[in-house]
Formats: structure tokens, sequence, C-alpha cells
């Protein structure tokens, strides 16, 4: 990591933004309370991180989820992850303003977790599940979405071609 890198993880540090070496070597999470996202990720911006990869979710599975957004900065040769807990009932902040294709995985989130974006004028329009309408698919990566009831809820028994004993 370059030098500075190293500043800048000091500098959020100083801030009070915990950060913590990733999945791989020389990818670092910085876990952020929801109040200093806006905060923390435009400074990141600011400071370069002008590539935004990806923005992910994962269910905590106690009425909470994680979102994960992968930001590069090709000047400093860096990526770093940043973590933000939402509640279910809670909206996140777009970053529509940083990053124009914010759009497309803020509206997949919004869909597949039911986790909303004030200032993302569409993100909840139908994306992946478009024209799947009459039957509502609500937030099917949620933990808590039950498959198999929503299968025989929405399609009634069928039989797949198994071989039963």
């Amino acid at each position: 990591m370059s030098e500075k890198g190293i500043d800048l993880i000091k500098w959020l540090a100083s801030q009070g933004i915990q950060a913590q070496d990733g999945p791989s070597k020389g990818i670092i999470s910085l876990n952020v309370p929801r109040e200093q996202f806006i905060f923390v990720i435009q400074s990141l911006h600011r400071e370069g991180f002008d590539y935004l990869a990806t923005i992910t979710c994962v269910d905590l599975q106690n009425q909470h989820c994680e979102l994960i957004y992968n930001v590069y900065s090709f000047d400093l040769n860096m990526r770093l992850f940043v973590r933000v807990v939402v509640g279910y009932e809670e909206k996140m902040p777009t970053v529509l303003h940083l990053w124009p294709n914010a759009r497309f995985y803020e509206r997949e989130i919004y869909e597949m977790f039911g986790i909303g974006f004030t200032g993302n004028p569409d993100y909840a329009k139908p994306f992946i599940l478009e024209g799947n309408d009459p039957i509502e698919v609500k937030f099917p990566m949620r933990k808590s979405f039950d498959s198999i009831e929503f299968s025989q809820t929405n399609y009634g028994d069928r039989d797949y071609g198994s071989k039963k004993s």
C-alpha cells in the first residue's frame, strides 16, 4: 500500500472508522457506522476512489443487512470495502451523485433485500424480476424468504421428473 493510502487509513481511524484486513492481501475493509456513511464515502471519492466496482448486500438475519461498497482508486492502486449495517426498514442515501452506475446496484439491492435508497429516483422500479406480474416476489434474497412456500403458493405442486422410491 502506498504512503498516501496508509495516511488515508490513519486519517479515517482518527475519525473513528475501524479498518481491518479484507479477504485478500492488500484489501482493507472499513466498518462505517450508518451515521458516518456519507461523510466517509464522499471523503473517499474526493481522495481518488472514483470507481465503484459493485455494491453487495448480506442479510444478517436480525432485521438488518450489511451493505458492502467495493470502491477502487486507480491513482493509489487500492481497493476498499466500505461496510455499513442498515435495518430492513431504514433507507440509505444514494451514491448516484458520486458513481452513476450505483443506480443498478441500488435497484437490485432493493428488489432482492428491500433496502431503499433516498435520492435514487428509480430504485423501486422492477429490475431483475421485471415481468413477473401478477406474482409478487417480495425480497427473495432475505434469509426469511421461503422459496418452497412461494413455489407452492404460486405454482402449486409440481412433478419435476424425479424418481421416487
